[in-house]
């Protein structure tokens, strides 16, 4: 069949994009172009002014059902059926450069990489601008001839023609970081990179490129960055996902294993006691429960701040830089007059109380034990509100933490990994799900998936599948939309406002105070804190670390009766918390031999030769005593109880004025 054409405006109308075109020659293989297939070129001439396309259709199409059995065959592997078409099109008089091409990278997968290099000759002789077939070549010399120099040539080659071709760019780095040549592969991933940005597939070349040498940062950074990708844009390929992943936790433990971590805070405490006029006494504390806590000096009638931590865990720099941070903010809010200090009283505890009792039966039922239910309630409250005061904080701190410190970020992931992983285990405790109140739980697992929500932000692993509870993920989804819109521009003191957002939604806020500071300057660094109802956020988190389900609790103040008997027969000297420690300890050794108390006396009085602070929280333990710890209080109130039960007479000597004390506790005890 044969088609007539005039270089007319009738032609231009079928064929807008060959206006333009001068040469003769140009315009033939543009028109060539327009009714070729893969596997047949038609003839096309061109003489005064009549173009002439004789097309043979049955040749065309015989031409392309053997093509397409060809890509067919090679694709299942049946390389020598495939070669035996190509035989026969070739034979045939076909010159079409993709058949050759096939026919190279048979050769080239069956090991014939000489004989590949032949027939991608011949796939260039007939189409010099089939990338597929520079980039086989270029291939070919890298891999299997490891000549870098000749591979380029043709690399080169593809970029000239398809120089926005971010995929065959990450290819190439590929194949050349493959051959050992990593400088030369992460100029290509970088190329790619600038091309697109958004391809996982370039990031987890240049993460793979940089850890292998050595520069972990920047490993950890672009694996993070591919996840991110991989999420964001939906991308469906688990495996890419999982390889960021593993690269990802690989790159931060090495990164982790090679850095001083004390390093990476202290610019950030000097910034920071100039800014708050205040020195901050940083103190290696192996005896705390936590990784890392903050004393803050008003709170504490100290004249410094204080960040204890244990420099035996590793990643402590996270949680120091945390704490700091904590501090930065209540140092911002002072400036504004909004800092506000998280107490629970009394009318707090009662309402937690009164809705937790409906909840009762199906504790009982679920393996508590009716004796423990209050110190367990005791338990679940402080720590709901310890959640509740925590977790917006927490976001706004580690967003902090995260645009400002590049360096911290690997350490940052694995402490947040090892938190949130914990607090996943937690949703999902069968134990937590029959005995814990239902308002508890839901509120508990709600404001840990909006810490979830910020893992992925920032490092693009994904834990919130990993707790299955749909309707409460929705309710997740919607608080943290109110941190979102909050996170970039909150001035001082506005955390304290999604505290109390967050505790309207989730119904927490009748167990909770936010009581104002009231300091009055900006200079003012003589705040103090005077509401005895006041609980430090670190001193709650040692106490339920210590003791998760309150079995250790002192619950003599949950009677009212108690309550009553206690503030009509104290007095101003009273020292209430030896007193409490003292019901404690006659409680613990009623039903125990005169020789248990001389075993635990003896223990302490030895303790005491190297002298007890009083003033220390939960530092202490006792073997003779086992699964309770002991503040200083704690301790000397024990000392005084066990010597009174198994040696009397030598308790004057003991240089301990508790006679009040232990009268109050003896008639306490009674009740």
């Amino acid at each position: 069949m044969r088609i007539l054409y005039r270089l007319d405006d009738f032609l231009y109308q079928i064929f807008p994009e060959l206006k333009g075109i001068s040469s003769e020659e140009a315009l033939i293989k543009a028109i060539q172009a327009k009714y070729s297939t893969e596997a047949y070129i038609p003839s096309v001439e061109f003489s005064n002014g009549i173009i002439e396309i004789d097309l043979d259709f049955e040749q065309a199409k015989e031409a392309q059902k053997t093509f397409d059995q060809i890509v067919k065959s090679a694709e299942k592997g049946q390389f020598d059926r495939a070669k035996e078409l190509i035989k026969t099109l070739i034979e045939k008089g076909n010159r079409n450069s993709e058949v050759y091409r096939i026919y190279g990278q048979i050769l080239s997968e069956e090991g014939d990489a000489d004989g590949g290099i032949n027939q991608l000759i011949e796939s260039l002789k007939w189409n010099p601008q089939n990338t597929n077939a520079l980039l086989m070549m270029g291939n070919i010399y890298a891999s299997a001839k490891n000549d870098i120099e000749t591979a380029q040539v043709f690399y080169r080659k593809v970029m000239e023609h398809e120089s926005k071709n971010y995929i065959a760019l990450n290819n190439i780095a590929g194949i050349i970081a493959k051959s050992g040549n990593l400088e030369k592969a992460l100029k290509y991933f970088e190329k790619a990179h600038e091309i697109n940005p958004k391809y996982p597939n370039t990031l987890y070349g240049l993460a793979l490129t940089h850890y292998s040498q050595g520069n972990y940062l920047d490993a950890f950074d672009k694996a993070s960055s591919g996840l991110k990708v991989i999420n964001n844009e939906k991308v469906n390929d688990r495996n890419l996902a999982q390889s960021c992943q593993s690269l990802q936790l690989e790159s931060a433990k090495s990164y982790v294993a090679q850095i001083d971590e004390e390093d990476l805070f202290k610019s950030f405490l000097n910034q920071l006691q100039e800014k708050t006029s205040k020195k901050i006494d940083v103190v290696i504390d192996d005896s705390i429960s936590t990784a890392a806590k903050i004393e803050i000096a008003e709170y504490r009638g100290n004249v410094n701040h204080t960040i204890r931590y244990k420099r035996t865990n590793a990643g402590y720099s996270h949680l120091v830089f945390h704490e700091l941070t904590h501090l930065e903010l209540i140092h911002e809010a002072r400036k504004e007059n909004e800092n506000y200090l998280f107490t629970a009283k009394l009318q707090n505890e009662s309402a937690f109380y009164r809705k937790a009792e409906k909840s009762k039966k199906q504790m009982i039922k679920g393996g508590l034990p009716e004796e423990n239910l209050k110190p367990f309630l005791k338990r679940m409250f402080d720590g709901i509100n310890l959640q509740m005061y925590n977790a917006p904080i927490d976001l706004f701190i580690e967003q902090r933490l995260y645009n400002r410190n590049e360096e911290l970020r690997p350490i940052q992931f694995l402490s947040l990994m090892g938190l949130h992983t914990q607090a996943v285990t937690g949703a999902n405790d069968p134990t937590a799900k029959k005995i814990a109140p239902r308002f508890v739980r839901d509120a508990n697992i709600i404001l840990s998936y909006t810490q979830l929500f910020q893992l992925q932000e920032l490092f693009g692993v994904s834990l919130v599948n990993q707790i299955k509870e749909p309707l409460l993920l929705n309710k997740a989804k919607s608080i943290y939309e109110e941190y979102l819109k909050m996170k970039e521009d909150k001035e001082g003191g506005e955390e304290y406002d999604l505290i109390k957002w967050w505790a309207e939604d989730l119904k927490l806020e009748s167990y909770f105070t936010l009581e104002h500071e009231n300091n009055s300057s900006d200079e003012d660094t003589s705040v103090k804190v005077t509401s005895t109802d006041f609980k430090l956020p670190e001193d709650v988190m040692a106490e339920i670390e210590n003791d998760p389900y309150g079995l250790n609790t002192d619950s003599i103040f949950e009677d009212e009766q108690m309550k009553t008997f206690v503030e009509s027969n104290r007095n101003s000297e009273t020292n209430m918390a030896v007193v409490m420690h003292m019901v404690d300890a006659i409680r613990y050794f009623k039903d125990k031999s005169t020789g248990k108390a001389k075993e635990a006396g003896i223990e302490i009085a030895e303790l005491g030769r190297h002298g007890i602070d009083p003033n220390k929280k939960e530092t202490y333990s006792l073997s003779s005593v086992p699964n309770k710890s002991f503040s200083g209080w704690k301790m000397l109130a024990y000392m005084y109880i066990t010597w009174s039960i198994f040696e009397p007479s030598v308790v004057p000597e003991l240089g301990l004025d508790f006679k009040e004390e232990y009268k109050l506790a003896e008639a306490l005890a009674k009740i």
